[in-house]
């Protein structure tokens, strides 16, 4: 049988031959950046994102990170090499759309779109970060210790982990992050005088990828310091969905903290409030939150929530717990941002002035520029 081993042949021989190794050094590059903005900007407390979006330089680093996650050929003939990627990809896309959303109380929208839309994209795939955790992650590894290693932005959350996953340090990875976890207050608060204790509410929704190890209670035992003794009453922890940012009086540095305990700095706040003025309103975000009303159940559609036309040149995301349009304060020209809770929820808030519940939809409306002008224009007719 004869070979063909004319030039064309061998230079597409060569080009095929090649392909690997340069998959695999572009890959390299995009984990020593990703490892190197992990360095700089997650700390013990949470992550910087301030000081992250308001350098360019390291937001667009970011970028070509989760651009070579895209592209990147994940084998599945090393395990441990595989599942070490999905956890990069799963976080390194989770710090990439938090920063898009950031300024922002929390990632979270209450349909949990954040999580179920495909918005990235792994190995050339896309999908939600639901279906990378769900069908990916837990599915093809069942290993119960990537609930630790996995991190949603949120303050229940396990603590982001400082550096990339590595196939060949996985194990040890893994297991320290357990153990750190499961012997703070935020995985198991422990009573001794009330015999309780209360479990981070990944054991509850998760509690039978545990069940390899006899449940989470064993699972928490064979990792804590102190094991829980037999009689204690176990209950589980609310979820914290608020975002994971660097909280500096947790690391002893004091900074000034606003009224509504804020711990950015003000300077911080300054510089947020100041991007968020300044970027244009997203025509295409604008079509999308239109569209979205207008699916809404007519009761959503009533006189007394935000109309249609606010929601639409406002970008109010309903669900999502922020506007995005800032406001320009009429009487103290100062800019500042805003919250609000779901439609459903509002109804026991719409008097409440408190920082937390966020201003009163008439001060909103009466405070937004463009809901102003458009008040005016009505009662000028």
């Amino acid at each position: 049988m004869s070979v063909n081993k004319s030039p064309a042949f061998a230079v597409a021989a060569f080009c095929i031959a090649s392909v690997t190794p340069c998959l695999a050094e572009k890959s390299d590059g995009a984990m020593q950046t990703y490892n190197r903005l992990l360095a700089k900007f997650v700390t013990a407390s949470g992550v910087k994102y301030s000081e992250w979006k308001s350098n360019a330089a390291d937001v667009q680093a970011l970028q070509g990170v989760v651009d070579a996650i895209a592209n990147e050929k994940i084998s599945g003939s090393n395990q441990k090499e595989a599942l070490a990627a999905y956890i990069n990809a799963y976080n390194a896309w989770i710090l990439h759309e938090a920063l898009g959303k950031y300024p922002t109380k929390s990632v979270k929208d209450v349909l949990f779109t954040f999580f179920t839309g495909k918005r990235i994209k792994v190995a050339g795939e896309e999908m939600s970060f639901n279906h990378l955790e769900k069908d990916v992650i837990r599915s093809k590894f069942s290993d119960p210790r990537v609930h630790f290693a996995l991190n949603c932005a949120s303050r229940s959350c396990p603590p982001l982990n400082p550096e990339a996953f590595r196939g060949d340090k996985l194990d040890a990875q893994l297991e320290t992050l357990a153990r750190s976890f499961v012997n703070s207050e935020n995985g198991v608060n422990y009573s001794a005088e009330k015999k309780s204790a209360e479990l981070s509410a990944i054991f509850d929704w998760y509690k039978d990828d545990f069940e390899g190890e006899g449940g989470p209670v064993a699972f928490i035992n064979k990792r804590r310091e102190t094991p829980l003794p037999n009689d204690t009453k176990i209950s589980y922890q609310k979820y914290d969905w608020s975002l994971n940012e660097r909280n500096s009086m947790i690391e002893g540095k004091r900074t000034p903290a606003s009224a509504n305990g804020n711990d950015l700095s003000a300077a911080a706040r300054w510089r947020a409030r100041l991007h968020g003025f300044l970027r244009p309103v997203d025509e295409e975000k604008a079509r999308v939150l239109r569209e979205r009303w207008n699916s809404l159940p007519a009761e959503l559609q009533t006189n007394n929530q935000i109309s249609g036309r606010h929601l639409t040149h406002c970008g109010f995301t309903l669900g999502a717990s922020y506007c995005s349009f800032p406001l320009l304060f009429a009487e103290r020209r100062e800019l500042s941002s805003h919250s609000f809770a779901h439609p459903s929820q509002r109804a026991d808030r719409r008097e409440s002035t408190s920082s937390r519940s966020g201003w009163r939809i008439a001060d909103h409306r009466r405070r937004c520029r463009r809901c102003l002008l458009e008040s005016s224009a009505k009662r000028s007719r």
